[in-house]
């Protein structure tokens, strides 16, 4: 999913580094900072690391849907016969 706009729907913020293809999110008190290829990301100051890395696609970043939500405790919900992911 775009970074961008997954984040902006939930009332935070994005950030990009280009130099060094590095994404900031920040919600309230919450930080996370990943790097486009990188399965280590920062959340909070404490290192994580994922399973799947972000990487850049048409000049957006993508990230895994559950690594964004888990972090910030969202609740994802998946409706298979509608095909639909529902953000809470």
């Amino acid at each position: 999913m775009p970074i961008r706009f997954i984040v902006d729907a939930m009332g935070g913020d994005v950030q990009w580094e280009p130099n060094e293809k590095r994404v900031t999110v920040i919600r309230g008190s919450q930080m996370i900072e990943m790097r486009a290829a990188k399965k280590e990301l920062t959340v909070n100051g404490k290192l994580i690391v994922s399973d799947a890395a972000p990487v850049i696609r048409d000049n957006r970043t993508l990230v895994p849907l559950r690594l964004l939500s888990e972090q910030f405790g969202w609740k994802v919900d998946w409706n298979a016969e509608k095909k639909e992911v529902t953000l809470q």
